[in-house]
């Protein structure tokens, strides 16, 4: 092979190798680096006759850690009528979530969730 072809094969290798390497750059910068967890399946509070929670009405908001396998680890109660907290605890715990990722790989992340009585 000539010296003349050998630069242009390193040249156009070199081309090809830059071009893959903004592509790749380019399309990581394209996805959001956090992306929160997103509620799959919410369940309801139940505040049938005989719950202490009957007949009253309003918000919780409770702070679950959603876990990577989409399921609630720790769940406390951030805002709302105190009456409430025990249903919305209990509710909470059965939800469901796609999980949060970081840089595309699922994390641990915390959800406001709120649940209407």
């Amino acid at each position: 092979m000539s010296l003349k072809t050998r630069i242009f094969v390193i040249a156009v290798i070199a081309f090809c190798s830059s071009v893959t390497l903004v592509n790749r750059v380019h399309s990581q910068a394209a996805k959001p680096p956090v992306v929160p967890p997103h509620p799959v399946k919410v369940v309801k509070p139940d505040c049938s006759v005989w719950q202490s929670c009957h007949g009253i009405h309003g918000e919780v908001v409770v702070i679950v850690d959603v876990l990577t396998d989409g399921t609630v680890g720790d769940a406390t109660v951030d805002k709302g009528d105190p009456r409430l907290a025990d249903a919305a605890l209990r509710a909470a715990k059965l939800c469901r979530f796609r999980p949060g990722t970081l840089l595309g790989k699922p994390t641990s992340m915390n959800f406001d969730l709120k649940c209407q009585f």
